[in-house]
């Protein structure tokens, strides 16, 4: 996977949310696939996640934290191994962590 220390998201000026910096494994879900993932930042409407294969072909997903939750998702960007992820409405998660 890439060195997460040199990516720059581009929507960071549009966040209405302050993210979390975590470090969480998590599965995402798609229509015919899943795959491991880590979560590297979180906020009650979103996740910035890396994975080898960001479902280049799908755009609504379920990213399973391993800490037990699942959220509904929308990609609203991706960059090489690395997507932006909106959350449905009402699928917050707890940040806890």
């Amino acid at each position: 996977m890439s060195n997460v220390d040199s990516y720059e998201n581009p929507d960071d000026e549009r966040r209405q949310h302050a993210r979390m910096s975590v470090h969480w494994q998590g599965n995402l879900i798609g229509a015919d696939e899943q795959e491991d993932c880590f979560v590297l930042d979180i906020s009650p409407q979103g996740a910035r996640v890396q994975c080898a294969n960001p479902f280049p072909n799908q755009d609504c997903l379920t990213l399973h934290l391993k800490q037990g939750e699942r959220h509904s998702a929308k990609v609203v960007w991706r960059q090489g191994s690395f997507m932006g992820l909106a959350f449905a409405n009402g699928d917050e998660p707890k940040l806890a962590a």
